[in-house]
């Protein structure tokens, strides 16, 4: 039979319909397809005999005349031919019986297809043995939970379990395998869990194969269990009480498949910033106590387990990524060195804090204003703290080493506003020559000061502070002008008018002023009945394409 690239097209779509797109036919696609249809539509007859019940033409040749016709079948199925020709020739001519042990062949021979593409045939012999009262044995129901491990056909699983329960059949290693692959490959991971737990505490001196434990670490990773994945992968560890790559005992593909393996449970736990599976995974692969690591982690990876790290407090597992870091000759950028600050901040150790910043910047990476934010709440969080990060800044005058940084000035004065103590911030700001070498205050420097008055609703304190500012030269950056258009409308006593003068200030140094405080600014409008000073407002407002739907209804009440 020649198939025309239309039947094969067909049949290909009809043969495996889970494909949404079509696959490109080419010369060798066409010849692998043609070779399935030719071998599906031959298995697709009746188990042992055409439709029409006429013998099946067959070449007296491809028997072997040395063998009993069993023993044939038997053969010819070992060698990867197709047994079923054989075997309905000899069943229709009365040359052989049907008998357990033909159908224990022929379903054996199903279960060696690729993926589950006999599985229809081998379920219908087994009907087919019921109907003449040929009782299954247990090889047969193992090589059906071995064609069920590449299916997601879990009814037909359970329906096999089920009768081998019946009949007392008891389930051999692979079979337990095959049920844990069908299960995995059902997705159904937590019943595949479930059946390798069972099968350890009832066999606790065998060994399950590791390919059952990779395909369950890979299905645990993808659904992001990454707990019960790292689980498994010790699990393999501790057969050898060793790791796997430092023996060298797997190599070639399937050391590639566990350094895969390996790498994805590391990204997907840091990705998920789960701490505990993130450390172990790390210091097993690549940190400490291994000589030669599983893998180069990539810059994207160290990133996030960094941020991992910084987030839980712990400053060795971050310290151990930057060393990796430094080791691959990378350089360190100011985010790097703001989570280590932040593990730092966690764990309440200020003075690394100080002295971090003071090392970038004499690295080449000057600590921006936010750098070491994450550590405002922390020295803010009681009075004690705040005077003890005030202390640790006093006790390093201008040229003592290390030097201290305008940053961590800036950070303990953020503390301060924080409390809303903004004489002892104002006060810190006064100290800068003796705290810093240079002593010179900056634009954020002012900013924190407004921030508090701000805050604090003083509006003559922030005149002055803005006043320092223009004397130092400092020019003023948009966080500036909100500062001040916010302390403007703090003050309920005085006119709102100030706030338009910096608001027209602020738009011709090409700042944009935030969505809130354009809210706020045309509440207060609206209260003082200035509704179209309002209107100008959220006309404004539109044209930078801010939402004043919900701000317009909730404004109509003052009109």
């Amino acid at each position: 039979m020649r198939l025309r690239l239309g039947q094969i097209d067909t049949l290909h779509r009809c043969l495996y319909p889970r494909l949404i797109r079509r696959i490109p036919l080419n010369e060798s696609s066409l010849k692998l397809i043609a070779s399935n249809a030719r071998r599906c539509l031959s298995s697709s007859q009746s188990s042992l005999s055409d439709r029409t019940g006429r013998l099946i033409p067959l070449d007296a040749s491809e028997i072997p005349v040395t063998l009993t016709p069993l023993e044939s079948v038997r053969k010819t199925a070992h060698r990867h031919q197709n047994p079923f020709k054989i075997a309905n020739y000899l069943v229709q001519t009365g040359a052989l019986k049907r008998s357990v042990e033909l159908y224990e062949i022929l379903i054996w021979s199903c279960a060696r297809a690729p993926q589950d593409t006999l599985l229809e045939l081998a379920f219908k012999l087994l009907q087919e043995m019921k109907d003449y009262e040929l009782k299954p044995s247990s090889d047969i129901y193992h090589n059906l939970l071995k064609l069920l491990s590449k299916s997601p056909d879990y009814i037909r699983r359970e329906q096999v379990l089920q009768e081998m329960n019946a009949r007392w059949f008891q389930l051999k290693p692979e079979g337990e395998r095959w049920v844990i692959m069908g299960y995995i490959f059902d997705t159904q991971l937590e019943m595949a869990l479930h059946k390798v737990r069972c099968f350890k505490e009832k066999n606790p001196d065998v060994d399950l194969d590791t390919g059952v434990y990779r395909s369950l670490a890979r299905g645990l990773i993808e659904m992001g269990e990454v707990e019960e994945a790292h689980d498994i992968l010790k699990t393999v560890f501790m057969q050898n009480n060793t790791m796997f790559w430092e023996g060298q005992e797997v190599g070639g593909a399937d050391a590639e498949i566990w350094k895969r393996l390996w790498y994805d449970l590391l990204e997907t736990s840091s990705r998920e910033l789960h701490h505990e599976v993130t450390k172990q995974a790390w210091y097993e692969a690549i940190g400490e106590g291994i000589t030669d690591p599983l893998f180069v982690p990539s810059e994207g990876l160290r990133l996030q387990v960094l941020y991992t790290a910084a987030r839980h407090g712990d400053v060795a597992l971050a310290e151990s990524v930057l060393q990796v870091h430094d080791a691959e000759l990378s350089e360190r950028k100011e985010y790097h060195y703001a989570a280590l600050i932040e593990a730092y901040a966690r764990n309440n150790q200020i003075a690394q804090i100080f002295a971090t910043l003071t090392a970038m910047r004499q690295a080449g990476v000057p600590p921006l204003y936010t750098t070491a934010s994450t550590a405002v709440p922390i020295i803010a969080a009681s009075a004690e703290s705040a005077a003890s990060a005030l202390a640790m800044l006093s006790s390093h005058p201008p040229g003592n080493l290390p030097a201290v940084d305008l940053e961590a000035v800036h950070l303990v004065m953020s503390a301060y506003v924080q409390r809303d103590d903004i004489e002892t911030a104002f006060d810190v700001y006064k100290r800068l020559p003796e705290l810093v070498s240079e002593g010179r205050p900056n634009t954020d420097t002012f900013n924190i000061l407004l921030q508090g008055c701000a805050r604090l609703k003083q509006k003559d304190l922030a005149l002055y502070i803005a006043s320092e500012m223009k004397e130092s030269s400092q020019k003023p950056d948009g966080s500036t002008y909100e500062f001040l258009i916010l302390v403007c409308l703090a003050d309920k006593e005085t006119s709102y008018h100030d706030a338009f003068i910096y608001l027209e200030e602020m738009k011709l140094d090409g700042f944009v002023l935030g969505r809130e405080t354009y809210k706020d600014l045309a509440l207060r409008c609206s209260i003082e009945g200035d509704t179209e000073a309002s209107n100008y407002l959220l006309d404004e407002m539109d044209a930078l394409g801010y939402a004043t739907k919900e701000i317009r209804r909730f404004l109509r009440k003052y009109e």
